[in-house]
């Protein structure tokens, strides 16, 4: 398919600043041919041919940088379509690229497409910009929308910016670092600005340590990673893969978008109904409130059809001091089941002698999914 990029409007000043810190559209022009190289190098070295995606999503197109990159090099048959959170970049888009269709997505899931609709979902620093929750409800929505067997190519800032976010705290509206199970690590930094949801934007950034990524990216198979990659300043690059079964994420029916529920230890269970198609391991994050050295024991049952597919218990091996800035990971495995099933959580303190005085403990469980 032959076309020519010379001649094309090009985004104006303004919009190239606010994506890319650089008003030059010489410069956007330019960039074209060094992003479609590096991308299928990179693709190339995780064993993938870019020819081989039929459909193929730019999550977060901005205004159009990858499409106008892969226009000349798109084979017959083969489709690009963009979205964007920001309205005037989704606008100009639909305006100025007549080969790629371009919708304005919402800052919350859902994105505007059935599930399995695309064999690739590019996302270059899209996940730098967003809080926890709002990573993991994105993970899972691309996971939704990608074919059984589709690759997310994505970059986020890895650990080696944890440093450079600490060392611009003071001048953040927020910072924050939490713990995610053993071993990961998740680092937040917003800077003050005028938007009024500042989620998606330049003022947020975030970064994660790999072991952060696998437990956001669960659902996902890594194919390869690419450590300070030459993408967008050195970012850490993931190329994942949607498991060859296909079974979407199981998230709690009714509640998708709500991934907190709170109890107090020792009060009566949290249920959580979801639908089953041979998921094999139910997960759920507690977070114990507040700051405090005492120890919470987390149990799951998991009911179907009135008899108990699963159970499991988690007591963390030691006293705690971690409070708001640290997720646990709690796992149970669960049986082959096809249909609804009722999961039930309940905590306890296990000494309470061991909570100060006036201390009314609350436990979060977040991110509850089946696998």
């Amino acid at each position: 398919m032959s076309r020519s990029v010379t001649n094309r409007k090009l985004p104006p000043p303004h919009l190239l600043q606010r994506i890319a810190n650089n008003s030059s559209q010489a410069d956007f022009q330019a960039s074209f041919g060094v992003v479609r190289g590096t991308v299928l190098s990179y693709l190339e070295q995780a064993g993938l041919d870019f020819a081989s995606f039929d459909d193929i999503l730019d999550f977060g197109c901005g205004v159009g940088r990858f499409m106008f990159a892969f226009e000349e090099h798109l084979r017959p048959g083969q489709k690009i379509r963009g979205c964007e959170v920001h309205e005037e970049c989704a606008r100009w888009c639909r305006e100025n690229i007549d080969f790629a269709e371009t919708a304005l997505s919402s800052i919350s899931p859902p994105l505007p497409y059935e599930g399995r609709e695309f064999d690739l979902v590019y996302a270059l620093s899209v996940f730098t910009h967003l809080r926890l929750d709002m990573q993991f409800l994105w993970a899972w929505e691309i996971h939704r929308v990608l074919r059984p067997g589709g690759i997310l190519f994505a970059t986020i800032h890895g650990p080696t910016f944890f440093p450079l976010f600490h060392s611009y705290r003071e001048q953040a509206k927020a910072y924050e670092m939490y713990g995610i199970g053993e071993e990961g690590v998740f680092s937040y930094l917003v800077f003050p600005s005028q938007e009024a949801n500042d989620q998606g934007q330049v003022q947020v950034a975030s970064a994660h340590s790999p072991a952060a990524m696998d437990e956001q990216f669960a659902g996902f198979e890594v194919v390869k990673r690419f450590p300070l990659s030459g993408l967008a300043g050195g970012q850490d690059l993931y190329i994942l893969r949607k498991p060859e079964h296909g079974r979407a994420i199981a998230l709690p029916i009714g509640r998708e978008t709500e991934p907190v529920t709170q109890t107090r230890p020792g009060a009566g269970a949290v249920e959580l109904r979801f639908r089953l198609d041979g998921h094999e391991r139910f997960v759920v994050y507690p977070r114990v409130q507040p700051l405090g050295m005492y120890q919470v024991e987390f149990r799951a049952e998991i009911e179907a059809d009135g008899r108990k597919l699963a159970e499991g218990v988690l007591l963390p091996r030691h006293a705690r001091a971690f409070g708001e800035c640290h997720y646990d990971k709690f796992a149970v495995e669960v049986p082959p089941h096809v249909g609804e099933a009722t999961v039930r959580l309940t905590s306890r303190v296990v000494d309470p002698a061991a909570v100060p005085k006036g201390v009314k403990p609350t436990v979060e469980w977040c991110f509850p999914n089946l696998v």
